[in-house]
């Protein structure tokens, strides 16, 4: 073996035995390995380290002296050593039993060499890691637990794509639903300014204003809805509760969605259970829930449609709120939990020929949560759809003589 040039220039070359000294004088565990993981060559201070006689080391498997839980994996990585591009490195971990017959973890540096024809194997670095903040080579069941870690984190990465898409949807749509009504308010403001129609022409004005007016509480409306779900999703919602009555909560609601459901034609009809008890919960986001549910119904039906509102009793002893529509209907798909997500709708198309901005079920859906129930959907293309609002029976409030609610 010759070496670059030593001092004044003198080549220095080292015969084999002296290779062999040098070796010895090594901390680490230096070996060749063949293709196959069994050792040709092996020297290196580093040896007596792990009770290892460099002399017996040839022709030995070096996963025969590893760990029995390593065993499986350093067969895969010798392969993984021997199929690297000539020259390439790789560094892994497993465990050797060290002189006093304990299992002490090494690092393992192999580089491919099979093509060097002075070496024609992989060239193995072995050096003590138990000194350093390292951990055995995988099991199997190591493998499986950082696989599922690796599914849950690509689903959790996928979610969160698909959320900022619908975020982006709902803020496109929200846009559309703000504009509009803005722009009536703004061109009928400006008419009435500009006494486009004549200082006596107070017909038009009326109607001026009264278009004004509708855009208004449309937008009002729509502030208001995201507001309340930003609140509901923040767990910053109070409840004032109060005895409230289902049949004058739903009469209430049907008289607000009255004017919007006769403009597109649609007929309402009240079917309330006589005799129902009043109910424990906060009027104004009860009342919300059932407007909301209107108010999806009567978007989604078409002229000479019908709505059916009513309350009745559960059969677990609660109280269902409850919407019927004979409008187009859902696919399961549909009706899946998407329906229910913020800034999610089953057809985003339908949402902009329809109006609103996708949180009128979602929202409900919430505000039933927050009562101590839940939303369920029943549809299907073509029927129409139907939604229930159902209150838990601890929500039900019993009548005194007098007709004062008292707890049930």
């Amino acid at each position: 073996m010759s070496g670059g040039p030593g001092q004044g220039g003198r080549d220095v070359r080292i015969g084999e035995r002296g290779l062999h000294t040098l070796l010895g004088c090594a901390t680490d565990l230096l070996a060749v390995l063949s293709a196959d993981g069994r050792f040709s060559f092996a020297a290196g201070a580093g040896a007596g380290l792990f009770g290892l006689d460099p002399d017996d080391l040839p022709d030995h498997p070096l996963a025969e002296r590893t760990h029995p839980d390593d065993r499986d994996r350093v067969r895969t990585l010798t392969a993984r050593w021997a199929a690297l591009a000539p020259g390439d490195a790789a560094t892994a971990v497993f465990r050797l039993r060290d002189g006093s017959g304990t299992w002490r973890p090494v690092e393992a540096t192999g580089c491919n060499r099979l093509d060097d024809p002075e070496i024609a194997g992989i060239a193995l670095t072995i050096r003590d890691a138990s000194a350093h903040t390292v951990h055995p080579l995988p099991t199997a069941r190591d493998a499986g637990e950082r696989r599922r870690i690796e599914r849950e984190l690509t689903a959790a990465r996928d979610a969160a794509r698909a959320a900022d898409r619908a975020k982006s949807a709902f803020l496109a749509t929200m846009s559309h639903e703000l504009r509009t009504p803005l722009n009536a308010v703004i061109g009928f403001a400006q008419v009435i300014e500009m006494r486009l129609p004549g200082t006596d022409a107070i017909e038009r004005y009326v109607e001026y204003a009264t278009a004004i007016r509708r855009s208004g509480e449309h937008l009002l409306g729509i502030i208001d809805d995201v507001l309340d779900l930003a609140m509901v999703e923040a767990g910053a919602i109070e409840l004032a509760e109060d005895a409230v009555h289902p049949v004058d909560l739903m009469a209430q609601a049907l008289d607000m969605i009255a004017m919007q459901a006769g403009e597109r034609g649609v007929a309402l009809v009240p079917e309330p259970e006589p005799g129902l008890p009043p109910v424990r919960g906060d009027a104004r986001r009860l009342r919300q829930i059932m407007l909301n549910l209107l108010n999806n119904a009567v978007a989604y039906t078409g002229a000479g449609g019908r709505v059916t509102a009513g309350v009745r009793r559960a059969g677990d002893g609660g109280v269902e709120l409850w919407v019927e529509d004979t409008g187009s209907g859902m696919s399961a798909d549909g009706m899946s939990d998407a329906l229910l997500s913020p800034f999610a709708t089953t057809n985003r198309s339908l949402t902009c020929s329809h109006g609103g901005i996708g949180i009128g079920l979602p929202l409900a859906a919430r505000l039933a949560g927050w009562h101590g129930g839940h939303l369920t959907i029943d549809s299907r293309p073509g029927p129409g759809t139907t939604v229930r609002v159902h209150l838990p029976a601890e929500r039900v409030l019993a009548t005194d003589v007098k007709g004062v609610a008292v707890v049930a």
